[in-house]
């Protein structure tokens, strides 16, 4: 209530019987209570009562403890007594009514003791409904909670880090990998988890992050008793509402497993290498495993991402902002996972022999439109110019066109993974004797000669090193390639390291022309 409305309502109480007042404030939206020493409601407005579900005469008589809750009770009696005789004014607090039918209504209340005409001391009681600010409350909490659930049961280790790179949160996953308590870990350096050669990595890549990149890379961290593990970082920055890079967070996860896993085959193919039997031996079983593997990754991916579109959908209560980003991340997260098993099963197929076509007659410059299409958004966000030159009349060919479609995706994907911001792709379909030739030109950053003859190979990767910037399985180009040669045609590669690549290959026009 105003000052200048409250000291005025003060002096008319003093000077005059209270109970010939309250028409002052009868249109207020407030409730308005005078009470005497022993709590009984002697007069209260018309609109406060029916706030409670009363009329006003169901509550003149009344103890006021009678309709407040009784937890809150002591509080109120204590609050009138040290109201007592003399003028007082007390801060506010906060305390519950009880409504005719039932609920409870939340009140902001501050009373004020008040000498009447007759020299009885009274004391007038406002409160100000805040139920609603209540509720919001509550729901804020049960989502923090649910929130707070999530993340302490997440698999993967979650670190939140503040603009100079100290810990302002991490999970018990995070500090279970790597030996500490939770408590531990609070306001630690980043750096402090790692040796000299990996804070270098980490302060070029922090450096990076306050340009807005994200990055998801291989990072060796420290553990309490010294050992050190692999773990795969998804890094991003977090701003502030000015724009202002305000710190970093971390979902990581312990690949030393997979590491060793991964150092032991490349031993094992050295040594296989001369022997074509065993090799042939260990194909099979890398093809097996990684057919279980995929098909087992399926239902657990299905969760997760049907989880987080639950959180997305605010089916668990709001989010905030910072929640919400989070959920977004594991969207993006679980969206790469599907299509790395989607490669994988593919390479499962072709290694067991049980991939088939499904040609058809299609337009091959249709499917060259569609995937620009697609990826357009994608190259826009890094920079990238994207263009086609396609001839004016049809390519038609009979073609598996979803498969096609694929191929374009892969080699147009990775143009954009490799091509700087400012730069350009340009994707030709043209007829050349009895095939059409497609080509995917950028002006990139080029391959290594010494790399050119392997491109192609299962699992092949340019860049193995633990801060490469773009992650896959390096089967993305191998099945590619299968999926070119199954239709008839022919793959190949042209680059320079640093003015970019060309990737082409060739259907056969010969079967275009059968119904």
């Amino acid at each position: 209530m105003p000052a200048a409305r409250k000291d005025s309502l003060t002096e008319a109480l003093a000077a005059h019987d209270p109970l010939a007042y309250k028409a002052l404030y009868e249109e207020s939206p407030s409730i308005y209570f005078v009470i005497d020493a022993e709590s009984t409601v002697l007069a209260i407005n018309r609109i406060g009562a029916a706030q409670l579900g009363y009329a006003v005469e169901e509550l003149e008589g009344r103890s006021i403890l009678s309709i407040t809750h009784p937890e809150d009770r002591d509080r109120l009696r204590q609050q009138i007594r040290d109201c007592g005789a003399e003028s007082c004014t007390l801060s506010f607090q906060e305390f519950r009514k009880l409504r005719k039918e039932g609920g409870v209504l939340w009140v902001r209340e501050v009373a004020r003791s008040v000498q009447g005409s007759d020299d009885r001391t009274v004391v007038l009681v406002v409160c100000e409904d805040i139920t609603a600010k209540k509720q919001a409350e509550q729901r804020l909490r049960e989502s923090e909670e649910r929130y707070r659930r999530l993340i302490e049961t997440s698999l993967e280790g979650v670190w939140l880090l503040d603009a100079d790179n100290k810990t302002t949160f991490v999970n018990a996953e995070m500090a279970r990998m790597l030996g500490y308590s939770v408590e531990d870990m609070m306001g630690a350096s980043l750096f402090d988890f790692m040796n000299e050669h990996e804070r270098a990595i980490a302060r070029r890549n922090v450096e990076r992050r306050k340009h807005g990149i994200k990055e998801v890379h291989d990072f060796k961290f420290r553990r309490k008793d010294g050992a050190e593990i692999w773990t795969m970082v998804s890094a991003n920055p977090i701003f502030d509402p000015d724009g202002q890079f305000a710190g970093s967070l971390g979902m990581v996860r312990d690949i030393t497993f997979r590491k060793q896993v991964e150092k032991e085959l490349a031993r094992r193919a050295a040594e296989l290498e001369k022997s074509n039997e065993r090799l042939k031996e260990l194909d099979r079983l890398k093809s097996s495993f990684v057919d279980t593997i995929s098909h087992e990754l399926r239902t657990p991916l299905t969760s997760i991402k049907g989880y987080a579109e639950f959180l997305e959908d605010n089916i668990g209560g709001p989010l905030t902002l910072q929640q919400r980003q989070f959920v977004e991340e594991i969207l993006d997260g679980s969206s790469q996972l599907e299509r790395l098993v989607d490669d994988l099963l593919d390479f499962a197929k072709l290694e067991s022999g049980t991939f088939t076509l499904r040609p058809a007659r299609s337009d091959l410059r249709d499917r060259v439109r569609e995937i620009l299409k697609v990826l357009k958004p994608q190259a826009d966000e890094n920079g990238i110019q994207l263009e086609a030159t396609l001839p004016d009349e049809p390519l038609v060919l009979q073609m598996d066109a979803g498969r096609i479609g694929q191929v374009l995706l892969n080699l147009v994907g990775n143009a954009i993974k490799f091509t700087r911001p400012g730069g350009r792709i340009t994707v030709t379909a043209t007829a050349v004797a009895d095939a059409v030739r497609v080509e995917v030109h950028d002006t990139g950053v080029g391959i290594p000669p010494e790399h050119l003859p392997h491109l192609f190979k299962r699992f092949y990767q340019v860049d193995t090193s633990s801060t490469r910037e773009s992650s896959g399985t390096g089967l993305g180009l191998a099945i590619s390639k299968a999926l070119v040669e199954a239709h008839g045609g022919q793959m190949g590669v042209e680059s320079t390291p640093g003015k970019g690549s060309t990737f082409w290959f060739t259907l056969p026009v010969s079967a275009g022309s059968e119904a």
